[in-house]
């Protein structure tokens, strides 16, 4: 127990206090806009670069907004 102790004084408990609860935005509706843009701006990209088998790449861009959707759910706490 005493080592447990003398090994808690050298872990820094800062790392705690400022990790991030919402990387690289200030919360989860931030993080869910900036995917509904993402995904319209794909959209968007498809429809000028792409001309007749859109359909797997628009079920692929559906695919990736629902997953980058749960990131944000996952990790943003707030």
């Amino acid at each position: 127990m005493r080592q447990l102790a003398l090994l808690s004084l050298f872990f820094s408990w800062d790392a705690f206090a400022i990790a991030p609860e919402c990387p690289l935005y200030p919360n989860k509706h931030v993080c869910l806009l900036s995917v509904e843009e993402n995904y319209k701006n794909f959209l968007e990209f498809i429809d000028e670069e792409y001309l007749d088998p859109k359909e797997e790449i628009i079920e692929a861009a559906n695919d990736i907004k629902h997953f980058e959707s749960l990131a944000c759910h996952k990790t943003c706490l707030n």
